[in-house]
């Protein structure tokens, strides 16, 4: 099953706030993870990347489709 990520122009901009002020480097690869998404980038090249496996990066988009930002 594809999964696949849709930022509203709100979110964009939170997601853009958000990246610039974390300092945990495991978030900001979710949040990273999130943005290549909605720019349709293919996951493999996600994983690549950030340095993660593909079934990570299906898991990190699964859960932000679940709970979005917040």
């Amino acid at each position: 099953m594809a999964y696949s990520i849709s930022l509203t122009s709100n979110e964009v901009s939170e997601l853009k706030r958000l990246k610039r002020s974390e300092k945990d480097g495991k978030i900001l690869r979710r949040y990273q993870c999130i943005w290549m998404a909605h720019e349709n980038f293919p996951k493999k090249e996600i994983a690549s990347t950030l340095g993660v496996n593909i079934d990570t990066v299906t898991d990190w988009i699964k859960l932000f489709n679940k709970g979005r930002l917040g």
